[in-house]
C-alpha cells in the first residue's frame, strides 16, 4: 500500500493534529476514492478530530501510544472514520429520499435529458457525469467533492453501458437512492480494506469477534449466513455478488430511505409480473404490541425465499413513516401488507404485530394466512388431536418435514439465543432490539424465522390439499386475527 511508505512520528502533538494528519487524509481518499481534493481531505479531517471513532475512541490514541504493527492499526482507524464519514454523508442524501417521493422530473431536466441523449455518447457521458456531481455538491456540500465526484463517476460508468441509467433523474426519489445504495457500497469497501490492513485477529486476538462483528453490522448490508447445528458464521459482502446470489441464506439489512425503495422497486417487479405474490413476514420488538415498540420487519418474497430482508424500523421512523414510503406506482410497505388480493401474507401468530402496526404505524393488515392456525388444522383434521393449544414457531419448526436436522439443530440453537438475549426471566432485556448497531446475533435471529416460513407453508398447504373445511377454517381464522388492533384496549393474545 502506498501509504505505508510515509511513516508518521512515535508521538504527534495534539495542537497540531489536523495538519499532521493532513497527508494521510490525502492519501486515505486517493485510495478509497480515486480522489484527493484538499477541501475534501480538511473535510475528512474536521470530522476525525471532532468526533469519536466507531469503536469509541478517538484518532489521537493511536498516534501517541505506539506499539506493535502502529502503523497498520493507525491506517486502520483512519479508514474507519472514513468508514464513518461517509456514514454522515449517506444520513445526509437519505434525509432527501422520502421528502423528494412525490416530485417527478420537471420539463426543464426533461429537456436536459433529450438533449443528453441527442449527443454523441462520450459528451453524453461527460454531461451526466458533471450534471450528477453538481446535484450531490449541492447536497453535500463541498468538503464532500471527493464523494461527489465517486459517485458522479460511477453512475457515470453505469451510463456508458446502459444509457437508461439516465432515467434515474425522472425522478429524484430514485436518483438519491441509488447514491445511497452506491454509498453504502462504497463504505462497505472502505471497511474491508481497513479490516485488511489490520485484522482484529492478529493485533487484538482477546476482542477480535466482538470488534469486527460490531463494524460489519454497523457499516456493510449484505450477509450471508453458514451455519452447522450450534455455530455460525456471518460473511459480510460489499455488494449483491455471485456468492451472495449462490448462498441458501442471503441476509440484506435495510436501515435507509435509499435501500428501501430499492427493496420496494424489487416488490414492485414481482407484483405486476407474478398472478399472485407471496410474502412471509415476522416482526421483532420490546414486548410488541400496541404499546410495545416495533423495532424490527423481516421479509422474504416468493421469488427467492433463501433471502430475508431486514427492515430497521427503529432507525428508520425517526424522521419518516417507513411504511409510507412509496414508488412512482404506489408499492409501499403499506401497501404491501393490506393489498388485499393478489399478496398473500404468511404470518405466524399476527395479533401482536398488527395490533402494533395499526396503533404505531397506521396500518391495517389484511390478506394473511396464518401459519400456527394451520398448524392447528393438520393436528386436528389430520392427526385427530384435539388441539387445544397452539404451538410456537420454533416448536413447528422442529417439527417441519421440509427442514434437515442441521437447520432444526440450528432452530433450537437461535431459539436459546433469544431467550438469553431479550427474554427477562433469563436475564436478558426486550430493549437489545433498539440497539446500535444491532448485534449479529440479533440480526440472524430476525431473520430466521422468516426464512423457513414459505418451507412451513408448503408442508401445510400439501397436508391440506384435500382439506377444504379446514382451508376455510384457516382462511377464516387468519382474517379474524389479523382484526386484533380493533379491539379497545390491548389484549394479550392466549
Amino acid at each position: 500500500m502506498a501509504m505505508t511508505a510515509m511513516i508518521p512520528p512515535n508521538v504527534m502533538p495534539p495542537n497540531d493534529l489536523s495538519s499532521l494528519l493532513q497527508p494521510w487524509a490525502v492519501q486515505v481518499l486517493k485510495l478509497c476514492l480515486k480522489n484527493d481534493s484538499e477541501e475534501s481531505a480538511r473535510g475528512f479531517l474536521h470530522f476525525l478530530v471532532n468526533y469519536k471513532l466507531p469503536d469509541g475512541h478517538h484518532i489521537q490514541q493511536f498516534i501517541n501510544h505506539p506499539h506493535h504493527g502502529m502503523l497498520d492499526i493507525f491506517l486502520r482507524e483512519m479508514l474507519l472514520g472514513l468508514a464513518h464519514w461517509i456514514s454522515a454523508a449517506i444520513q445526509q442524501l437519505d434525509m432527501h429520499v422520502p421528502l423528494q417521493s412525490s416530485v417527478q422530473q420537471t420539463s426543464k431536466l426533461e429537456m436536459y435529458l433529450r438533449e443528453v441523449e441527442e449527443k454523441s455518447f462520450e459528451h453524453a457521458c461527460k454531461e451526466f457525469s458533471d450534471f450528477l456531481y453538481h446535484v450531490i455538491l449541492q447536497l453535500l456540500g463541498p468538503e464532500l467533492t471527493c464523494v461527489a465526484s465517486s459517485l458522479s463517476g460511477t453512475l457515470a460508468d453505469g451510463f456508458t453501458s446502459d444509457r437508461s441509467v439516465a432515467a434515474l433523474a425522472a425522478w429524484p426519489s430514485l436518483l438519491l437512492a441509488q447514491l445511497v445504495n452506491l454509498l453504502e457500497d462504497m463504505r462497505a469497501k472502505v471497511l474491508r480494506i481497513a479490516l485488511e490492513l489490520a485484522p482484529y485477529e492478529r493485533y487484538e486476538p482477546q476482542n477480535a469477534v466482538s470488534m469486527k462483528s460490531s463494524l460489519v453490522v454497523q457499516f456493510c448490508r449484505y450477509f450471508t449466513l453458514q451455519h452447522s447445528r450450534e455455530e455460525y458464521r456471518l460473511k459480510e459482502h460489499e455488494i449483491m455478488d455471485d456468492d451472495f446470489h449462490e448462498s441458501n441464506f442471503g441476509i440484506v439489512l435495510i436501515d435507509t430511505y435509499g435501500s428501501l425503495l430499492k427493496m420496494l422497486q424489487h416488490v414492485e417487479h414481482l407484483y405486476f409480473s407474478s398472478e399472485q405474490l407471496i410474502v412471509a413476514v415476522d416482526f421483532e420488538g420490546v414486548e410488541l404490541n400496541r404499546n410495545g415498540a416495533l423495532c424490527l420487519v423481516q421479509m422474504t418474497c416468493h421469488d427467492n425465499p433463501s433471502l430475508v430482508y431486514v427492515l430497521d424500523i427503529h432507525v428508520l421512523k425517526c424522521s419518516f413513516n417507513p411504511f409510507k414510503l412509496s414508488t412512482l406506482n404506489g408499492i409501499s410497505m403499506q401497501f404491501i401488507l393490506e393489498e388485499c388480493d393478489k399478496i398473500l401474507k404468511l404470518w405466524f401468530d399476527p395479533r401482536n404485530d398488527v395490533d402494533a402496526l395499526f396503533h404505531q404505524f397506521g396500518v391495517q393488515s389484511n390478506n394473511i394466512y396464518d401459519l400456527q392456525l394451520a398448524d392447528v388444522a393438520i393436528r386436528r383434521s389430520i392427526n385427530g388431536e384435539v388441539a387445544e393449544r397452539v404451538l410456537s414457531l420454533q416448536t413447528c419448526l422442529l417439527k417441519c418435514e421440509g427442514l434437515d436436522e442441521t437447520q432444526k439443530g440450528f432452530a433450537e440453537t437461535i431459539k436459546q439465543w433469544g431467550k438469553r438475549l431479550f427474554e427477562p426471566k433469563e436475564g436478558g432485556s426486550y430493549k437489545v432490539f433498539q440497539d446500535r448497531p444491532l448485534r449479529d446475533e440479533i440480526l440472524i435471529y430476525a431473520a430466521h424465522d422468516s426464512r423457513y416460513m414459505r418451507v412451513l407453508y408448503e408442508c401445510y398447504r400439501e397436508k391440506l390439499a384435500y382439506q377444504d373445511q379446514w382451508k376455510r377454517w384457516v382462511q377464516y381464522h387468519s382474517h379474524e386475527r389479523g382484526l386484533w388492533y380493533r379491539l379497545s384496549h390491548g389484549v394479550e393474545p392466549t
